[in-house]
């Protein structure tokens, strides 16, 4: 007669739950099974889930909405410390993450920084010769994805009647008052991405502006030499007086 031996095999007991977290209370399901494993996977954007491991000990002798309460605990705990890093683009975003606006700077000064672009903008009577009487600049501070730079899309940049070669000559100057004078700084920008998702925004520099008068004729007459002294102090007046006659 012939003869089988059924052997069972173990059930691994398994807890669920669900916890919103960040400041739009993104969803993420975790199952911790009782043999020191879990998972964690995203309710709002799916994806594969994430391992982690656990104490079981953490739940010994609870039951019921006290467990629970101990579990959603723990699952916050592991979602800050474990689970969002591993996320990519789809990390869920603290109100720190979005910094501020405000520019530091970690050497010199903004009011030294802005002399500097005044002489720099003086050095050039042809560009206050259309009647102007300001000059706006701004600049993009330093990130951890670029350097300290003219944006592109200021007005002093996007003025049709100054030549290229002016504005070549006043980006290469003010690159070097930027690295002695070193503006940084970023916040993040929503781009109609998922809100509170790190893939919904995008990092933005943040900006100095600088609105730089008309001169008089003396601080006209005076401007190339200040400056060449000034770069000359860095050692670096070679450097001035070669962008100066190429922006002639």
């Amino acid at each position: 007669m012939n003869t089988q031996t059924e052997i069972a095999t173990p059930v691994t007991a398994e807890c669920f739950v669900t916890v919103g977290v960040g400041e739009e209370g993104a969803d993420f399901e975790f199952t911790f099974r009782m043999d020191g494993t879990g998972s964690c996977r995203d309710a709002d954007f799916g994806g594969e889930p994430i391992g982690f491991t656990w104490d079981p000990k953490a739940i010994d002798g609870m039951e019921g909405e006290a467990r629970g309460e101990t579990l959603r605990d723990l699952a916050q705990e592991l979602f800050w410390e474990t689970i969002n890093d591993q996320l990519g683009d789809d990390r869920v975003l603290l109100s720190d993450d979005f910094g501020s606006e405000e520019v530091t700077f970690e050497s010199e000064s903004e009011e030294e920084l802005e002399r500097l672009v005044r002489l720099i903008l003086y050095s050039f009577p042809s560009i206050w010769e259309e009647d102007r009487e300001e000059i706006d600049l701004t600049i993009m501070a330093e990130t951890e994805c670029a350097e300290a730079d003219i944006d592109d899309y200021c007005e002093l940049m996007e003025d049709p009647e100054i030549s290229d070669e002016v504005k070549t000559a006043i980006r290469g100057l003010t690159g070097y008052a930027l690295g002695w004078n070193s503006p940084s700084g970023s916040h993040l920008e929503y781009n109609d991405g998922p809100t509170g998702r790190a893939s919904g925004y995008s990092e933005t520099a943040n900006t100095v502006c600088f609105s730089i008068p008309k001169p008089s004729f003396h601080e006209l007459a005076e401007a190339r030499e200040q400056l060449i002294s000034n770069f000359a102090d860095h050692e670096a007046r070679n450097e001035a007086e070669i962008l100066l006659r190429a922006g002639d």
